[in-house]
């Protein structure tokens, strides 16, 4: 599943994009962006240190996904 998720986000993402915007650098951040993005309990430490409560999340697309829900 991972393999095919890096297919869609590092080739067929940029083709779309640059397709439809006519710019060939369209959508070429996202992989980047989504890899420095805090996943999981690394978001969850994060979210409860900066005083959010009930802080959970749920893994989808066998983890390619996650959900987080936090009150404040």
């Amino acid at each position: 599943m991972r393999q095919l998720f890096w297919i869609y986000s590092h080739i067929v993402m940029p083709v779309v994009g640059r397709l439809i915007s006519g710019d060939r650098l369209a959508y070429t951040y996202l992989p980047a962006s989504m890899r420095a993005f805090p996943q999981g309990e690394r978001m969850q430490e994060i979210l409860t240190r900066l005083g959010f409560s009930e802080v959970r999340f749920r893994r989808f697309t066998f983890g390619l996904c996650t959900m987080i829900i936090a009150e404040k």
